[in-house]
């Protein structure tokens, strides 16, 4: 089958994928790996700041509906606040997990752990923290009364107590080692109690914001246009004392308009970038546009089984009839890498020196349109129809859902496309309300933590991560030991299992893993280029003045 069945977009992508391969240099001494298309990857960190800024400006590809961690993950809302709200530990832009508002934790059995809270920490109204701020932040966030997305990453608490002024002990009801994990991200958000209840309802509004220990506080949030940060005065650690002394994120939805604003200089940096923009930005010699080995993986995913899709052999047509070879040339300039189910290999080789060999245990998705056109015909379900919804915010949404709908057409099935608001499209991945009339969803698969374990839990039964409500006995079986395996060699092995069941049900399709990416204008230096940081570290306070980047 052909990628597209517009043959004019296809071309011109696959066009500026040659562009960029002619044109897109590693700099500063990184690790160039060429893929496919023979594009050199930045396979390094970026530059470290030199120097301060006044004013960083920064773009985001949406202005969320909140700024409250509890409701949402959206991009720009976790990018923002892990710049205001701090976590008990976080994750670094190398990967290792540093203490943050707890200077230790403790954990005499497996079930228990004592968290001690750094002392002389005050929030932006200059409250000093407390255990009682993180036994309130933690019960909000565990809270299903509340509507806290995080319900499931708190399923195996049974209490949180402050067992002195500086310290806090979470009783398990049985060991998770996704547990301390989910800390280090916003799911940890620690915010002080009588900020929580004087906001009340009105917590992370543009009218009241939120506050925090971070070394950025929340200034102003001019609806439509951007959220304003100041560096804050008495931040407590030196280490990451900010560069720029205001940080405005800007939201700019539409795709041309952020590359534009990059390349004129109105903004200085933004990881919310399209690939079809990366020859345009890497050949402008405006700045350096930096692509790494990322954790998340994009893929098709089911909403309901009720339509087609609810028959496996569905799945397993749809899959066969995929080019993904195309779909990563013409929707990621061929910077990709074919995914092989939940948990990319990035993840994977965080959790084990061996991780992407036991990934690659997963055998790589195949193309086979004679089959998948029999197991349509097996199913009786030739001609049904499948509604796919997905957003333009990034013209790798509309190109891909127009190979899956070439996809589908070949092999007998009528795949109907909506594209939605931005808004709309991803509220499916929150709200069950909101999956209404739709079938299926492009998921840009993002975890919080950096272990392929979490995302396999999310396919567990009654996750919320689960959109097709996806049940599988002997899957949850393995998830649930993996859940509770310390040693990560013995884990990695379960999960290797877990991965061979989801490879023949396919409740989730798997696409493509994309490079995580970052462009920085000239002049600009400090972002890390990894995804996992964004999630629960004040990466802004790293970003400042640089020295001009050299390809």
């Amino acid at each position: 089958m052909t990628v597209n069945t517009k043959p004019a977009l296809t071309a011109s992508l696959a066009t500026a994928a040659l562009v960029a391969a002619a044109t897109l240099t590693a700099c500063n001494g990184g690790t160039p790996a060429s893929n496919a298309a023979g594009l050199q990857r930045f396979t390094g960190e970026a530059p470290e700041a030199t120097g301060d800024l006044d004013t960083l400006r920064w773009a985001v590809q949406a202005e969320p509906a909140t700024l409250d961690t509890t409701l949402s993950v959206d991009s720009a809302l976790t990018s923002t606040v892990s710049n205001i709200v701090e976590t008990l530990f976080r994750t670094a832009p190398d990967g290792t997990v540093q203490p943050a508002l707890a200077t230790k934790v403790d954990t005499p059995d497996p079930l228990t752990r004592i968290y001690t809270i750094r002392s002389g920490v005050t929030f932006h109204d200059g409250a000093p923290l407390t255990a009682d701020d993180v036994v309130a932040s933690l019960d909000r966030a565990r809270s299903a009364d509340d509507g806290s997305i995080w319900v499931s990453a708190f399923k195996s608490v049974k209490s949180v107590e402050a067992t002195g002024p500086l310290q806090v002990t979470v009783t398990l009801s049985k060991p998770d080692v996704l547990f301390d994990s989910y800390l280090t991200t916003t799911a940890g958000s620690i915010e002080s109690k009588a900020f929580l209840a004087k906001a009340g309802k009105d917590y992370g509004s543009p009218q009241v914001g939120v506050d925090g220990t971070g070394p950025y506080e929340f200034t102003r949030w001019t609806k439509g246009q951007s959220f304003t940060l100041t560096r804050a005065a008495h931040y407590w650690d030196p280490a990451l004392k900010a560069h720029a002394g205001t940080v405005q994120i800007s939201f700019l939805p539409d795709a041309a308009a952020r590359t534009n604003a990059l390349l004129t200089g109105a903004i200085d940096g933004s990881y919310e970038l399209d690939p079809s923009t990366y020859a345009k930005l890497s050949a402008s010699g405006k700045g350096t546009l930096y692509l790494s080995s990322g954790i998340n993986a994009y893929h098709l995913v089911p909403l309901n089984d009720t339509s087609a899709l609810g028959d496996p052999r569905v799945r397993q047509a749809l899959s066969l009839a995929l080019d993904r070879s195309g779909i990563n040339k013409a929707a990621w300039a061929g910077t990709g890498t074919i995914a092989r189910g939940p948990g990319a290999s990035g993840a994977w080789q965080t959790l084990v020196p061996n991780g992407k060999d036991l990934w690659a245990k997963a055998p790589e998705p195949t193309e086979d349109v004679a089959r998948a056109k029999q197991l349509v015909q097996d199913a009786g379900a030739t001609g049904k129809t499948i509604v796919l919804v997905y957003h333009t915010t990034f013209s790798l949404f509309p190109t891909v859902a127009n190979a899956v709908a070439a996809a589908g057409k070949e092999i007998g099935l009528n795949v109907q496309l909506r594209p939605q608001p931005f808004a709309k499209a991803v509220s499916v991945y929150f709200n069950p309300k909101a999956r209404k009339g739709y079938d299926l969803a492009i998921y840009p698969e993002t975890p919080q933590t950096s272990d392929p374990t979490e995302l396999a839990e999310s396919l567990t039964t009654g996750n919320a991560q689960n959109f097709g409500e996806y049940s599988n006995p002997q899957y949850d079986a393995l998830v649930d030991r993996a859940v509770g395996e310390s040693d990560k060699a013995q884990r990695a092995d379960t999960l290797v299992q877990a991965q061979a069941i989801l490879t023949k049900d396919l409740p989730w399709i798997p696409l493509v893993e994309p490079a995580a990416r970052v462009f920085e204008k000239t002049g600009i230096a400090g972002a890390p280029t990894t995804i996992a940081p964004r999630q629960g570290y004040p990466w802004a306070a790293l970003v400042g003045k640089g020295d001009a980047a050299k390809g």
